[in-house]
């Protein structure tokens, strides 16, 4: 499809991957095997799930799961023994615990989405990193037998990490693969190298602005350069709590769908009744209330081209958004104010307020980015300028591309400092680019070779990957 014109300038990129010293056999090169790959990207908002090979994910669902907590003895919580349907709920009974407790764990759209008393909503990562493992088992679980409907022991699983990974977190990750669900073949990547294998680049600074925060990341030669890597809180859940307070200030209440009954009165006319929930968990309520939340910020929200200055906007006509108990909110200047923040200070004022121009630094996202490129070496420098790749869910806010590029060009720099294209065929949005990385090199056949098999892991043990895997 999309890729087929792409592959044969990656292949010496998927070879340099090759050239790290490893004591593991290739036993795959030797075979002559493809591995069959499914290729698994996630982060703090979402899981995304696909066969190497194909232009874009095929299965979402929430890295959240539902879970409710029982005392052994207690009421019975015996999960459904019907099929499930692709994208539909499962539910699934874990074994007592040595607490004395059992959990049945949600997972999906439809799951989390039904009122449910005594279920709390949990993320199993933490600031990029798993916290929790039985809840990423569960996910994966739903992922690959409920949704893909696949018997892992015939595929090769290739699966996105974060550029500040850990060790001991890559061997569990092993563990998982291997010993519980059974998989033939595995590989871990960096999903910065994945973005800039996307768009058909070796060297790349990638700014990837996600749900927890934004990570800049140089990529040279297909390998990411973490000592340079700078990190910043702005991302989506820094808009959602911005936009919180917006709703808390003009006293609008959130409500979700489930916590109230609408009678219609007469045209346009409805009286609202809010119901009493006593077993609906703070983390079920405001799992839903953030959704609401978000989706204002992408209805309503819009980055300035220019710096904007809420003093001289005041007369900036309101826009409503309309939530489902009939409440409605009007933003006017907060608009451009709130995702302003991502951009402050601007280049213009940082270079006004530093004099050398060597020391500008921020959180803000493009300052991030000029902090990660400068801590690279000059000669790989301008490989990077070359190519700076934009990813990450937030990166979809209107008008946000255009601001970075015009921060971006203001910043001192000796070469000029270009943003990639984002492929748009097949509707594909800046969150995929990591999956669709992996997906290219899944099916590189100079790539096969490199796959960790499940005799290596048998014989060498779980650190294998931080051997094979850069």
């Amino acid at each position: 499809g999309a890729f087929r014109g792409q592959r044969e300038t990656r292949c010496c990129w998927s070879a340099g991957i090759g050239s790290t010293q490893c004591p593991v056999t290739m036993s795959i090169a030797e075979a002559g095997e493809d591995v069959n790959a499914i290729v698994m990207d996630f982060g703090t908002h979402s899981f995304r799930l696909g066969f190497s090979g194909e232009d874009g994910p095929k299965y979402y669902f929430p890295t959240a799961v539902g879970v409710t907590r029982q005392s052994v003895g207690g009421a019975s919580s015996v999960a459904s023994d019907r099929t499930v349907g692709a994208g539909e709920a499962m539910d699934v009974d874990a074994p007592a615990a040595s607490s004395g407790e059992t959990k049945k764990f949600r997972c999906g759209y439809q799951a989390l989405n039904v009122k449910t008393d005594n279920v709390d909503i949990e993320c199993p990562l933490e600031d990029g990193l798993v916290s929790d493992w039985e809840g990423l088992e569960k996910l994966m679980d739903f992922g690959f037998r409920h949704m893909m409907r696949i018997d892992p022991s015939n595929y090769g699983l290739l699966l996105s990490e974060v550029p500040y990974n850990t060790p001991a977190q890559r061997e569990q990750f092993c563990r998982l693969v291997f010993e519980t669900f059974g998989f033939k073949y595995m590989f871990i990547a960096k999903s910065p190298v994945l973005s800039s294998f996307s768009v058909g680049k070796s060297a790349a600074l990638v700014v990837d602005c996600g749900h927890i925060g934004t990570t800049v990341t140089p990529v040279v030669e297909g390998f990411a350069l973490t000592s340079c890597i700078r990190r910043s809180p702005f991302g989506g859940q820094f808009l959602n709590e911005e936009l919180r307070a917006v709703f808390e200030r003009e006293n609008v209440k959130p409500r979700p769908i489930f916590s109230f009954e609408k009678t219609k009165l007469g045209a346009d006319q409805y009286q609202v009744r809010e119901l009493d929930l006593p077993n609906i968990t703070p983390s079920f309520w405001n799992y839903h209330t953030q959704n609401m939340i978000a989706d204002v910020k992408e209805s309503l929200l819009l980055v300035s081209e220019a710096p904007f200055d809420e003093e001289k906007n005041t007369n900036l006509p309101a826009l409503s958004y309309e939530l489902p108990d009939g409440q409605s909110l009007s933003l006017g200047t907060e608009r451009f104010s709130i995702p302003e923040k991502l951009f402050l200070p601007s280049a213009a004022a940082a270079r006004e307020m530093n004099e050398s121009l060597d020391a500008l630094d921020g959180e803000a996202l493009h300052l991030s980015a000029y902090a990660s490129l400068r801590l690279t070496d000059a000669d790989k420098r301008k490989d990077i300028q070359n190519s700076v790749l934009l990813t990450g869910g937030t990166c979809s806010l209107r008008g946000l591309n255009k601001r970075f590029e015009r921060e971006i060009q203001c910043l001192p720099s000796q070469t000029k400092i270009k943003l990639s294209s984002i492929p748009t065929a097949a509707g594909l949005d800046r969150r995929q680019n990591p999956w669709i990385g992996g997906s290219i090199l899944a099916s590189l056949g100079n790539f096969q070779h490199l796959w960790i098999s499940e005799k290596e892991f048998e014989d060498h043990g779980p650190s294998c990957v931080n051997t094979k895997c850069p």
